[in-house]
């Protein structure tokens, strides 16, 4: 169930196994996702007020039989290198 406070999550796929117009749209038309970040190409970073939970069943239940690792990103502890539009 959604609460107030929004989180920030990875979700990252194996791009060799993955049908990405189908994984996109999967992404992109979820109602517990607020946001969206896809800069890299086997990576989204989004936003909810959902559990990882609640995200994760969504996606099996639209994404079935894929592999994929959903993780809960610490927005005050991050680095990298990318692009300026990137960040």
């Amino acid at each position: 169930m959604g609460g107030n406070v929004n989180k920030i999550y990875l979700i990252s796929f194996d791009p060799y196994k993955t049908d990405f117009v189908r994984l996109h749209n999967v992404i992109t038309q979820c109602t517990y996702i607020n946001s969206w970040w896809h800069y890299l190409g086997s990576t989204y970073l989004i936003k909810s007020s959902y559990t990882l939970s609640t995200i994760t069943d969504y996606i099996v239940q639209n994404w079935p039989n894929q592999h994929f690792l959903l993780i809960e990103v610490n927005t005050h502890n991050y680095n990298g290198w990318l692009p300026q539009a990137a960040w």
